[in-house]
């Protein structure tokens, strides 16, 4: 074929192949789902490769526990046991009365209440800065003689409110508020603040008892004031304490 005739010939088009388009990566998940996920606390679930628990080098941080009350703060306690009891009736328990009896009469007859209290609301690691009795006297009877009364520290926390009597009644320990003078009806309230310091440093309960100062059956003197058993908690005593940090 001659040279001229090649040039006729029309080569076919050629067109030089196109780049492959870029395509976008795709997001990996190493959880086998999205919906099994969850996230740690304290963290929102983000779009995209999730940081899946109990993987091996994937470091889960545990929450962080609340920190304690930086200031002061005050709370309400109210008794997990009280209970009064008589000499009259030695052996008689009154654990489930709605009233708390204190006195004497020339039956002849002693009363005394005990109450205990729970420390174990009040965070540890912090210092008691006032720990006051509160209780509410409903009635107050007295024919002769002084009314004055005692409130005692009781070492012994393990009375039992269904079970304690006069025969079986705790020892008493030292006097922590001495003669109160309690003639009248209405809320009374005592600064029982070291003892109860001491008693949150050791086994977080403290027990108390009031009783006539002299316990003399020559007179007849008592006051009554509302249990933990009665049925308006407004009415109950109770303990209020402030502690802040040491």
């Amino acid at each position: 074929m001659r040279r001229k005739d090649l040039d006729l010939i029309r080569l076919p088009f050629v067109v030089a192949p196109l780049p492959m388009p870029l395509l976008k990566p795709r997001r990996v998940c190493l959880s086998t789902s999205k919906k099994d996920y969850i996230p740690p606390q304290g963290q929102t679930r983000t779009y995209g490769i999730y940081p899946p628990q109990g993987i091996k080098g994937v470091v889960v941080v545990p929450p962080v526990p609340p920190a304690p009350p930086a200031g002061p703060e005050t709370v309400k306690i109210y008794p997990e046991a009280d209970a009064f009891v008589q000499s009259y009736y030695p052996d008689n328990n009154y654990g489930s009365s709605t009233a708390c009896y204190v006195g004497t009469s020339q039956a002849p007859n002693i009363l005394r209440t005990y109450l205990r209290f729970p420390l174990t609301s009040i965070p540890s690691g912090r210092d008691i800065t006032l720990a006051k009795l509160y209780f509410n006297v409903y009635s107050v009877y007295f024919y002769s003689g002084t009314r004055w009364y005692d409130l005692c520290f009781v070492s012994n926390d393990t009375w039992g409110e269904g079970t304690i009597t006069w025969n079986n009644k705790p020892t008493l320990g030292a006097v922590l508020i001495n003669d109160a003078l309690i003639d009248t009806t209405g809320w009374k309230n005592y600064d029982i603040t070291s003892q109860v310091e001491t008693e949150y440093n050791g086994d977080k309960k403290i027990s108390l008892c009031w009783k006539h100062y002299t316990e003399d059956t020559s007179y007849w003197l008592y006051w009554v004031a509302y249990s933990k058993e009665y049925a308006t908690e407004a009415d109950r005593p109770y303990l209020e304490v402030t502690h802040a940090p040491l």
